[in-house]
């Protein structure tokens, strides 16, 4: 199971800033999960909430995936409106394309994941899930999904894809993702404090 930190190691730094992301890679982390956005001065910038202002001091993604070339790479795609989908596409996909092989697209919207797809099928497209309903249709492109780890059970059904859950921070949550056979755990805190638990556990 790999430790992913989630918008970087949010406990110790503020979240999606270098110094959590930086952190990450000090404290032994597999990888690290942030949130994509479109800048009104038409940036792709690392930041959770809806902006709509300018880029201003925000990590831009360019930036993000040239720092961390060895690490796994989460980059969640904040879509607040259907229309935001082609400019959005257009400022990230170039991005991505360049660093495929450690890099994951997640999202909530399965329509953007499908339009992701359609134009570079190589990227690892994951939906994002806060409920164990997965949608109809013909979900063969994803890669994996990613599913809040309170809502998660024995028989939610992942079929042949990878499954990641988010957002575990307590005893319980990691204790489940480990009986679970999650593939990539997110959190806030550093991979340590899962390792001791796990290992009070065994």
């Amino acid at each position: 199971m790999k430790w992913i930190a989630h918008r970087g190691l949010s406990a110790l730094f503020p979240e999606n800033t270098m110094p959590a992301f930086e952190a990450a890679r000090e404290h032994g982390c597999d990888g690290i999960e942030t949130d994509v956005q479109l800048s009104s001065d038409g940036f792709a910038v690392l930041t959770h909430d809806r902006l709509q202002g300018p880029a201003g001091d925000l990590v831009r993604l360019a930036d993000f995936l040239a720092a961390f070339p060895e690490l796994d790479l989460l980059v969640e795609a904040k879509v607040f409106d259907e229309v935001e989908h082609p400019a959005l596409l257009n400022a990230i996909l170039p991005l991505l394309g360049a660093h495929l092989e450690h890099i994951y697209l997640l999202c909530f919207d399965l329509d953007f994941l499908r339009a992701a797809n359609s134009r570079c099928p190589q990227l690892r497209c994951v939906l994002n899930l806060s409920t164990t309903e997965i949608p109809e249709g013909d979900l063969e492109f994803l890669q994996a999904y990613s599913v809040n780890i309170d809502v998660l059970t024995k028989g939610f059904s992942r079929g042949n894809k990878g499954l990641m859950a988010w957002t575990c921070n307590t005893r319980e949550q990691i204790e489940k993702a480990g009986l679970l056979k999650i593939d990539m755990l997110m959190s806030d805190k550093p991979p340590k404090s899962g390792i001791e638990i796990q290992n009070e556990t065994r």
